[in-house]
């Protein structure tokens, strides 16, 4: 749109240029013999001429200025869409940032349970080797009474 504004202006623009100067010749001869009819008539067409380009600049000039008002409102109501956008986009910054810190704690958390799980592990193996010992022991020193009253009833 801003294209065909531009061609209408550099339109009127070189047409203003031959047309002023035309007029500017008739406005001479009009002024030094103002009963002659011809000049009369060139000046009254040239200065037709002048306002049919003004006119018309006034035309596109509302015309422009009509395109600027609505391009103004949509710009507008793009400003507050962006606004809109950005208020989201800080909520869901501001969410995503939570869930990364809970995933980061549940991280933590699940390699302290691993870690817990380990300790217990072990633990258990090291009572289970105890009580194998400690019934060892236990059949170690009951087996030797027997077998030392054995040798005596003998």
């Amino acid at each position: 749109m801003s294209q065909s504004f531009e061609e209408t202006v550099n339109t009127y623009s070189q047409q203003f240029s031959s047309i002023l100067d035309d007029f500017k010749k008739a406005y001479v001869l009009h002024n030094m013999s103002p009963d002659n009819n011809e000049y009369q008539n060139n000046y009254n067409n040239k200065k037709g001429q002048l306002d049919s380009i003004f006119s018309k600049l006034f035309v596109t000039t509302n015309n422009i200025q009509t395109e600027i008002e609505k391009l103004n409102k949509e710009i507008g109501i793009i400003d507050k869409k962006i606004q809109s956008e950005k208020a989201m986009n800080q909520k869901l910054t501001k969410g995503m940032s939570q869930i990364i810190t809970s995933d980061n704690g549940s991280s933590k958390l699940i390699d302290e349970t691993t870690d817990m799980y380990k300790i217990q592990y072990i633990s258990n193996i090291m009572i289970i080797v105890g009580i194998f010992l400690l019934l060892t022991m236990m059949f170690v020193i009951f087996k030797k009474p027997a077998e030392a009253v054995a040798e005596n009833n003998e």
